[in-house]
């Protein structure tokens, strides 16, 4: 075992060393008492909010709600000359989706994301009410269920990816979310095909999934078109491929094993973003070129810390065991403290620049997952035995460090993007 590359070793043993079970376990207790008001004022440490990178017009809201409004009430039209079919509550479902993001009343960036998220939904509840309408609940697909396949591989062939536009970084954001939609519209397609051939499938959900793919086309299909500017598509490729060498510089030589049969944190960071993140190249290869960029700039962002991390076993690693990071819950603090004030001066390095902001919100979603982790703490007080209660409070401060680290390598990646 390396003693130079732990930080600290506890080895701790049975109650018994301590001198009895109750009494070790009061005096635990009490312990985790006083580190309480340490994690409390952890907790009101507040980590900056930044606006969402992504932006969607008013009258793309109206669209995509009159789309949806439309689908519920021609879904209806269809159960009311059916016969013998009632409605059911699937369209009351997809009502209150509906009605829960009226358009006109929507200013909020994050809540016109929602919105469209929730008229996605109500579009798929419609589609499956559908399967009533046609007598397709159970069975083979109806002719209806077909054509609306055929439809939707129709309008997932006319779709033009395009990467228009003066600023890279909003190229990135912008036509990387339609990417984005575009693939999942394809995976989506793919898996109505599989439905409709295979019997033990069930009709009902084959609708809402054709359905609601045709929403998603929808989506995508405006943030390719709304663009103004120059075609950089050109840009985008050399783009992926200065990320991609500083990427290969920031993992060069750096230790992906704490010691023999132990990951690091630089690993444990590296397999989070293959759960996070699509493969760049096969993205690029497929001629999603600016969701290839825009994971390939999350990669070189957290790529970036991995010379710091490599010092600390994974969090994947911490759970349970003997290692200890911290000493007391008063470096939390100072943890927290410091990845707080390094997004807050991010936030202002980085202005109006939506890529600036994309990476942003994946570091804070970072550390609100220790801050979560925090409260599991708080709320568990009693039920943690000392090495999960330890193990849990150096996970909370490797979340923090990670984030602090991350956050300061934005305006580089930001800087190589546009360069």
């Amino acid at each position: 075992m390396s003693s130079r590359r732990r930080t600290v070793l506890a080895a701790i043993g049975s109650t018994a060393v301590f001198g009895g079970g109750i009494g070790y376990w009061n005096r635990r207790r009490i312990h985790r008492r006083d580190e309480i008001n340490d994690i409390n004022n952890a907790l009101k440490i507040e980590l900056q909010s930044v606006d969402p990178p992504l932006f969607i017009s008013e009258e793309h809201l109206q669209s995509s709600y009159h789309r949806a409004r439309d689908h519920i009430s021609k879904t209806e039209s269809l159960l009311n000359t059916a016969d013998n079919v009632s409605h059911g509550t699937k369209l009351n479902r997809a009502q209150e989706e509906l009605n829960a993001y009226p358009p006109e009343e929507i200013v909020d960036s994050n809540n016109r994301i929602n919105a469209l998220e929730a008229y996605r939904l109500a579009v798929a509840i419609s589609g499956g009410a559908r399967a009533r309408a046609y007598g397709d609940v159970s069975g083979s697909p109806s002719d209806a269920l077909r054509n609306a396949l055929d439809a939707l591989q129709t309008e997932l062939d006319a779709v033009e990816p395009q990467y228009y536009g003066s600023s890279l970084s909003t190229v990135v954001v912008q036509c990387g979310e339609a990417d984005e939609l575009y693939s999942t519209a394809v995976s989506q397609a793919n898996r109505a095909q599989n439905h409709i051939t295979d019997d033990e499938f069930s009709n009902a959900v084959t609708w809402e999934i054709v359905e609601q793919t045709r929403q998603i086309i929808h989506d995508s299909s405006w943030l390719f078109e709304e663009r103004e500017g120059p075609d950089q598509t050109d840009a985008l490729k050399a783009t992926f491929e200065r990320l991609t060498d500083q990427i290969k510089k920031n993992i060069n030589n750096v230790t992906m094993h704490y010691e023999d049969g132990v990951w690091s944190q630089a690993r444990g960071r590296l397999l989070d973003l293959k759960m996070r993140t699509s493969d760049s190249k096969t993205q690029l290869n497929a001629g999603r070129v600016a969701l290839a960029v825009r994971d390939q700039a999350i990669i070189t962002m957290t790529t970036a810390t991995f010379d710091i991390l490599e010092q600390y076993p994974a969090i994947q690693e911490l759970n349970g065991t003997v290692y200890r990071l911290t000493d007391n819950s008063d470096q939390l603090i100072a943890e927290k403290q410091d990845a707080s004030e390094a997004i807050t001066a991010t936030v202002t390095a980085v202005g109006d620049n939506r890529l600036g902001r994309c990476l942003l919100t994946e570091v804070i979603k970072t550390a609100d997952r220790a801050d979560r982790q925090l409260n599991r703490l708080l709320d568990n007080v009693r039920s943690y035995d000392q090495k999960q209660w330890l193990s849990g409070r150096d996970s909370v401060y490797l979340r923090y460090r990670s984030s602090a680290a991350e956050v300061r390598a934005i305006p580089d990646v930001v800087a190589l993007v546009e360069a």
